[in-house]
């Protein structure tokens, strides 16, 4: 409940005092904006989503606190106590690839229910969609380098590093992931750990006593000549009194990265020791990691941040945006529409079918949304008007199968959670299936995603509708 925006807890509360709380109703949760370099999107959280929806319910404090804001009735507080969600919710697996303006959540059930529930999908998908998308991209800019998850400024570092891993992460520093999810982790020294030790040899020979090859020591460009004698004397030794050389994992911040990483390569080789395995970070932009791997400096790995800088990421943040699409009325369904700044803004009406076509290599050619009583596209003939451009569209492809799975009936789960390999796996087998000029960092080539002619023409009409009765007004 405390990821619930207010406007979202108050609109219920308003239904419930209108009358119309119990009205069934269609709610779609669509990605609508996004950071326009980006060509796909790794979708994650749903598995989170339906474990807090199952477990719905207002806690008395935070009841008693949105009473006394006035955001809540008492009785409003009421029926929110007692509110257990029998909805029905489809929606499209964790890991796969997902494009702009097509419903990822569909949520069918009561008013006032649907409505939170579309609320909250949205917060929760948010910033695990956008630390799997962003990792994705930067293990395509990584090459054959790693990539492991230094989540900064997440809300929720252990969700973040489990999403980042799912979108092609190596394992990430949060301890917290591992226990939770399973997900493998290194671990980074800080300067200030080491203080206490009398010298900066003792320091690296007590780091080596331990597991070198899970615990990044960092290296900078202060007194750098003598950390890195005083770190092969203490490698040397350790070589000495064992029979198998020390794994030996170091960290060096990006601005250090292609000098001390060559001069580190160049004093173990001297020495006849095993080449250690770099990482460079933390980094938290895809491209800055292309550029550094670019750069030959024989780099392992990138401690990238999933999430970024929260500042630089505001004006193009990930933002899943629920949307009435149909409510119920005198037993029929009524479409519904949200207008925006453009006609492809504006939500999509009524209730609605996905598919997603692919080629005979398997590579997916275009997703296309259709309404529940229109006849399916047969894919050896799809039409179609493009979502973003109004363009129409012709294609042939191979096959076709539906995007949206069933997942929740009557608000209790259908199938159990998912083995995060599994949902790894389907990731990276969905990202390694687009075509090349999708998967671009810089200018990708744009995925269609289309509405049927008859879904169109009921937009265009209720746009028209809409705008009618604006200017009535």
């Amino acid at each position: 409940m405390n990821r619930l925006p207010l406007e979202a807890i108050a609109a219920a509360a308003a239904a419930f005092h209108g009358g119309w709380a119990n009205a069934r109703a269609a709610f779609e949760v669509r990605l609508a904006r996004w950071p326009r370099h980006h060509g796909f999107f790794h979708l994650e959280g749903i598995d989170a989503l339906l474990d807090a929806l199952e477990a719905f319910h207002l806690p008395e404090d935070a009841a008693a606190r949105l009473v006394a804001e006035r955001i809540l009735t008492p009785e409003a507080r009421d029926s929110f106590g007692d509110l257990r969600l029998t909805l029905d919710v489809d929606a499209v697996r964790d890991g796969e690839i997902v494009f702009p303006g097509e419903p990822v959540v569909v949520v069918e059930g009561p008013f006032a229910q649907a409505l939170l529930a579309a609320s909250l999908a949205a917060k929760f998908l948010e910033e695990p969609t956008l630390a799997a998308t962003r990792t994705a991209r930067a293990v395509l800019a990584a090459g054959d380098a790693v990539v492991l998850a230094a989540p900064g400024q997440a809300k929720d570092p252990a969700a973040v590093t489990r999403a980042a891993y799912i979108g092609g992460a190596e394992g990430g520093l949060s301890f917290a992931a591992a226990e939770a999810h399973g997900v493998p982790w290194v671990a980074l020294l800080s300067a200030g750990s080491m203080l206490g030790a009398p010298s900066g040899l003792q320091a690296l020979v007590g780091w080596l006593a331990g597991n070198p090859e899970q615990i990044a020591f960092p290296l900078g460009a202060a007194g750098f000549p003598a950390v890195l004698q005083a770190l092969v004397e203490a490698v040397r030794a350790k070589c000495e009194a064992s029979w198998s050389p020390p794994a030996v994992l170091l960290a060096l911040a990006p601005e250090d990265a292609p000098d001390l990483a060559v001069r580190i390569h160049q004093a173990f080789e001297a020495a006849e020791l095993p080449a250690p395995r770099i990482l460079v970070g933390p980094v938290a932009d895809e491209l800055e990691v292309r550029r550094l791997g670019l750069e030959g400096v024989g780099v392992s790995g990138f401690l990238f941040d999933p999430i970024g800088s929260r500042g630089e990421l505001a004006a193009e943040a990930l933002l899943f945006q629920p949307s009435l699409v149909a409510i119920e009325e005198a037993g029929r369904w009524a479409p519904r529409i949200e207008a925006g700044a453009r006609i492809a803004d504006a939500s999509d009406p009524g209730r609605k079918v996905i598919l997603r076509y692919f080629d005979e290599a398997g590579a997916p050619l275009c997703d296309v949304v259709h309404g529940t009583r229109e006849k399916m596209q047969p894919a050896r003939e799809v039409a179609f008007v493009d979502r973003e451009s109004g363009l129409p569209v012709r294609l042939r492809a191979h096959r076709s199968q539906v995007l949206l799975g069933k997942v929740l009936r009557a608000g209790k789960r259908i199938h159990p959670r998912e083995p995060i390999a599994f949902v790894r796996a389907r990731a990276t087998a969905s990202r390694n299936a687009l075509h090349e000029g999708q998967r671009r960092l810089v200018a990708p080539a744009p995925y269609p995603v289309g509405l049927t002619d008859a879904l169109v023409a009921e937009k265009n009409e209720l746009l028209a509708d809409l705008l009618d009765a604006r200017s009535e007004k």
